[in-house]
């Protein structure tokens, strides 16, 4: 079906879809390392998050050139409304396709982006609804596309530690992504602790993979406070500052 475009923000789009892959780039080459040593399972776990989820750039870039074009007869909530479903829809795809693709992808690890998902989706509706608050509908696609390229940079973190710490039972880590840090300054009014998510997925790989100690590995550039491994302490696990550069 053809759709009127809209010059002003296909110029932005594409320069932010552009941003969007580039990152993508990025990190499929951590895939690759020798010394990360990605497993197969996990590394086309990975490209299949990028696979769904630039389809589904592509579909929102869609909705807000819709919305533009509309007249007004698209209103703001029903577009919130959307791009939140179909994100929603995607994590439901790709997660049909981790339990029906067995030969690629271990029940293992299917249950464990299950879980992943679960503990994510609130937070992601929480942040889309800020988001668009913004009086600016290129601002909101631009950051709408910037956080979820954060977040699909905490899935490689969570693979990359399923992955070590369950399948290949190397040193065990945890990972601080920018994604929990983008969230920190999102819920900065609501008393939002980045580290929960840490201490939730250590508590997961704790019953699941009998482990109890793991180096923190930080992929920001904000310090990890101290408080935070007495916290990890107090819920049973033993915590070890790495600064990955």
């Amino acid at each position: 079906m053809f759709q009127k475009n809209n010059i002003l923000f296909r110029i932005l789009s594409s320069e932010v879809i552009g941003k969007f892959k580039l990152a993508n780039a990025r990190s499929l080459l951590q895939t690759c390392r020798q010394d990360i040593a990605f497993g197969e399972s996990a590394r086309e776990t990975v490209l299949c998050y990028y696979d769904c989820f630039f389809e589904w750039v592509l579909n929102t870039e869609k909705l807000f050139i819709a919305h533009l074009n509309s007249n007004g007869v698209s209103n703001i909530e029903e577009l919130k409304k959307q791009t939140l479903d179909t994100f929603m829809q995607t994590l439901r795809k790709i997660e049909n396709i981790l339990d029906t693709e067995t030969d690629t992808f271990s029940n293992e690890l299917a249950e464990f982006v299950h879980v992943v998902h679960k503990r994510a989706e609130a937070r992601v509706a929480r942040a889309f609804g800020i988001m668009f608050n913004d009086d600016t509908i290129k601002h909101i696609f631009a950051s709408l596309i910037e956080l979820t390229g954060d977040y699909l940079q905490a899935i490689l973190v969570s693979l990359h530690e399923f992955d070590n710490n369950c399948e290949k039972e190397r040193v065990p880590f945890l990972g601080f992504s920018p994604w929990s840090a983008k969230l920190a300054i999102i819920f900065k009014d609501e008393g939002f602790d980045p580290t929960d998510s840490l201490i939730s997925r250590g508590e997961y790989f704790k019953q699941c993979c009998g482990v109890n100690e793991f180096v923190i590995k930080n992929y920001t550039d904000t310090p990890i406070e101290d408080a935070l491994f007495e916290k990890m302490k107090r819920h049973g696990i033993t915590a070890i500052k790495e600064q990955v550069k």
